[in-house]
């Protein structure tokens, strides 16, 4: 089925973002570890510090490019989509899900801004129904005009079923 939402996951802007905070955090672990070698190791650290350095460096290179990926590849499987009556919902790696929430049973919609995502103009949207568990949908890195427009549209759909229930 083809995606034809008009407010699309921002999928660039979360990939770059998660390649420059993984990038930079194993920088600064290499920078750490050095320096805990060469104050408490300094005789070791010129025998076999650059093949301790690469090896460390490969492991962890290889764990990010997995994540990384794996992050985009999640982000690029979840589908939403504003149809008559429901709101559809699926997405899943190696699990996959389905859901059709009718916007009757849809509470009140939410928008989340973190920190980085304020910075690169992004929000996420979680959209809560009466369900215990697994009742809700969460939609991560929106644009943030996008969100909101979202979050206007489901409010807006959510109104004429509050006067059936009598909310």
């Amino acid at each position: 089925m083809e995606n034809n939402n008009p407010y699309q996951i921002q999928i660039g802007k979360r990939i770059t973002f998660d390649l420059i905070t993984q990038i930079g955090s194993v920088m600064l672990f290499v920078l750490i570890f050095g320096i805990f070698l060469s104050i408490f190791m300094p005789e070791e650290v010129g025998k076999m510090g650059f093949g301790i350095y690469s090896i460390i460096f490969s492991f962890l290179f290889i764990a990010i490019v997995i994540r990384v990926f794996w992050s985009y590849l999640y982000l690029k499987l979840i589908k939403f989509e504003c149809r008559k009556d429901v709101l559809y919902f699926s997405g899943g790696i190696i699990s996959k899900f389905e859901m059709n929430i009718p916007y009757s049973k849809i509470q009140h919609a939410v928008i989340y801004e973190g920190f980085w995502q304020r910075v690169m103009g992004l929000s996420s949207i979680s959209i809560e129904t009466a369900r215990e568990l697994g009742g809700g949908v969460y939609i991560p890195d929106l644009d943030k005009n996008d969100a909101n427009k979202l979050k206007e549209f489901i409010i807006s759909k959510t109104e004429k079923y509050k006067s059936v229930a009598g909310i």
